[in-house]
């Protein structure tokens, strides 16, 4: 019985250790498309195809994301890994655009209850605010978890 409870007890470690290098790594990704948000509102990037490379590239560094992008402060999508031109929608009551908009945050990362698709497929949203300049809120970095091995 002992045998057991120790290497319960050690498999629970590795498991956490892991889901924190993992959460760690998400942090880092979003963090990478705030500051591409950033420099692409500075205007140094010259196309949204420049945009959108950068942003596959960030993409493709990320073992557990199954898309990346990032909101303006309304809410609406604004750049994708997913596509060049991504489609303009709006997000602006989505628990994973609002907790950072009103301030509700706990965290450096929110990581939003999963939501169904359109295509009926589950995707679990991680967002991590964008700030101007000035501190003021310019939207979110968003990626989501890809659930069952289909990233890239």
């Amino acid at each position: 019985m002992r045998r057991v409870e120790r290497d319960t007890r050690n498999t629970a470690h590795l498991l956490a250790a892991n889901a924190a290098r993992t959460f760690d790594g998400i942090a880092e990704t979003l963090s990478a498309v705030g500051r591409l948000r950033n420099d692409a509102a500075r205007g140094i990037y010259r196309s949204r195809d420049s945009v959108f490379v950068h942003l596959k590239t960030l993409h493709r560094g990320s073992q557990v994301m199954d898309e990346i992008g990032w909101l303006d402060a309304y809410g609406v999508l604004v750049a994708s890994s997913s596509q060049v031109e991504p489609p303009r929608v709006a997000f602006p009551e989505a628990e994973f655009f609002a907790v950072h908009r009103d301030g509700r945050a706990m965290t450096d990362i929110h990581v939003s209850a999963p939501i169904l698709t359109d295509e009926y497929v589950w995707r679990i949203p991680v967002s991590k605010r964008i700030e101007n300049l000035d501190g003021s809120f310019a939207g979110i970095a968003v990626g989501f978890i890809d659930q069952i091995g289909r990233a890239h």
